[in-house]
């Protein structure tokens, strides 16, 4: 890692919320992501139950 002699540091738009922007836009797809996990059990559990009912 290195910063460049004067090179400015940004305060302004989403670096006022973040360090660095790439933390921020990696979050949330990794909360959707964590948050669809026990959303997909319930289609799998259904896509099981229906899948042996056409086996009979």
């Amino acid at each position: 890692l290195f910063i460049l002699p004067n090179h400015p540091i940004i305060k302004s738009g989403l670096y006022k919320v973040t360090k660095h922007p790439n933390y921020f836009l990696n979050i949330i797809p990794e909360l959707i992501g964590v948050l669809l996990i026990p959303y997909a059990y319930f289609p799998f559990v259904r896509i099981k139950q229906e899948e042996k009912l056409m086996n009979i």
